[in-house]
């Protein structure tokens, strides 16, 4: 059994200005040297991946090749102790630390735990298991210190301030050099064997609506791969979950490619909605080579029909619903493309592929404990309850009190106004305008263009329910003018 969490990273200092900014990292695209292999400061050397087929290394930039992580991502010793929700004793043991890239926009980390499982797991079992991961105490290297142990889910903030850092050169420009890396929303992926035993489904367990995909023959166990997928719920976050179920064995190259499609369509969707919302704050109105080589990729890669005798369209499935470009965002992408014909329409499609949050099943984990009880259907209204409530969570954690009273106030009349609102359109644009407002807000350097496009959203939608009007834009300008902006 496998345990697998990514977290991925979009990189936005290629698109700084019009000559790209030379970031202190390897070649991914060729093989590192077996002699003196290219590294990445703090966290590890170059090496090949193994189990790879052919067409990764010819056809799939950033695959073939990885750097360890070992020395950026610091684990526990792992015993039985720290899985204790599966009842009985584990044998665990690290099976990856691993770092990618495309060598342009797209980083991503693996963390990998394999478990000798002398029976197959109950789906109860299994998600017990993987929160366990999830809170695992973990320490990042930042300029050549550990820092504190926090659970592994809470690091990704770290994670990215460490990568930044590594790949910072003095002859960035100071404005490249003033860029973050992006982290975008982990992954879990859960991979089993599927034996007589069969393990039990992720749908029994959680909720009928857990979506089900087959990958290969469905009468050919041997050929046979099963993925059903839900989100699970851990604090604020919502991740998706992906189980892959197979009688193949853990080796098997059909199930490393299975493997390697999902997590890689996972970090592209992730930064691609990093890129596409960065478009306007970085000001890409000017000739972007960058920038138009960027949509030109993206554009091909999640478009491609299939990749490893694998469907893509069918894998989108899975990532789709989990982001979102918000109306105001698309508005002012669409306008810095608008002389740029080709590169308008393959923004325009990309766009078109993020969907709405419709029946997905959430696993919830409240108190940090499994609650196989307390399943949400993220749908309709529902999801715009959940969105609030996870707003709310963000909220309470702000330090400025004045602050966060003011953003408490809209998130409880943008929810007055989402139940008021008739149009499903524009109650979504309601939640996510709110959601993307109040992370704007919340953030240590708060996104001012952000806060701008966002708090007139919702402005507008109010305008739709004549009483909601005016509270709304009170309440936003009472957040922008704590944070010295107006609209």
């Amino acid at each position: 059994m496998l345990v697998l969490v990514q977290f991925p990273f979009a990189d936005l200092r290629p698109f700084a200005g019009s000559t790209p900014p030379a970031a202190r990292k390897p070649n991914w695209r060729l093989p590192p040297d077996p002699i003196r292999p290219d590294f990445v400061r703090g966290f590890g050397s170059m090496r090949k991946r193994a189990n790879l087929s052919s067409d990764v290394i010819v056809n799939w930039p950033g695959e073939a090749w990885y750097a360890g992580a070992g020395s950026g991502l610091r684990l526990p010793e792992l015993t039985a102790a720290n899985f204790p929700s599966v009842g009985f004793p584990l044998a665990p043991r690290f099976a990856l630390r691993r770092l990618y890239s495309d060598g342009v926009a797209l980083w991503r980390l693996e963390i990998g735990i394999a478990f000798e499982v002398p029976v197959p797991l109950t789906a109860k079992q299994a998600h017990g298991l993987i929160h366990d991961v999830l809170a695992m105490p973990v320490r990042v290297r930042r300029q050549g210190k550990l820092e504190p142990e926090r659970p592994l889910v809470q690091q990704a903030e770290s994670l990215e301030t460490a990568l930044t850092e590594a790949t910072r050169t003095q002859g960035m420009s100071s404005e490249a050099r003033a860029i973050r890396l992006r982290a975008g929303r982990p992954l879990v992926l859960l991979e089993t064997h599927a034996g007589s035993a069969g393990g039990v489904e992720l749908s029994d367990a959680v909720a009928p609506g857990a979506r089900h995909l087959v990958l290969g023959e469905p009468d050919v166990p041997a050929s046979r791969i099963d993925i059903e997928y839900a989100t699970l719920k851990a604090g604020r976050l919502l991740l998706p979950l992906v189980w892959m179920r197979s009688s193949q064995g853990s080796g098997s190259q059909r199930l490393t490619d299975a493997r390697i499609q999902i997590c890689r369509l996972h970090a592209e969707r992730e930064v691609l909605t990093h890129v596409l919302r960065a478009a306007d704050r970085m000001g890409l109105t000017d000739a972007n080579p960058a920038f138009e080589r960027y949509l030109a990729h993206a554009h091909q890669s999640l478009f491609v029909e299939c990749r490893l005798d694998v469907e893509r369209a069918a894998l989108g499935e899975v990532f789709s619903v989990y982001d979102e470009i918000a109306p105001g965002e698309k508005t002012a992408l669409f306008q810095v493309l608008r002389d740029r014909r080709q590169s308008r329409e393959r923004a325009q499609d990309l766009v078109q592929t993020y969907r709405v949050p419709d029946d997905r099943p959430i696993i919830v984990l409240p108190g940090g404990h499994l609650d196989m009880s307390k399943t949400i259907n993220v749908g309709g209204d529902n999801y715009g309850q959940v969105v609030f409530e996870n707003t709310g969570t963000l909220i309470n954690n702000v330090q400025n009190q004045a602050l966060k009273e003011a953003l408490a106030d809209l998130n409880g009349l943008a929810r007055q106004l989402a139940q008021k609102t008739s149009d499903p359109g524009d109650r979504e644009n309601v939640v996510n305008n709110t959601e993307a407002f109040a992370k704007a807000a919340a953030a240590a350097k708060p996104d001012r263009t952000m806060l701008q496009i966002t708090g007139k959203g919702l402005i507008e939608a109010a305008k739709t329910v004549a009483e909601m009007a005016a509270p709304i834009t009170t309440a936003v300008t009472a957040v922008l003018g704590l944070l010295g902006l107006a609209l």
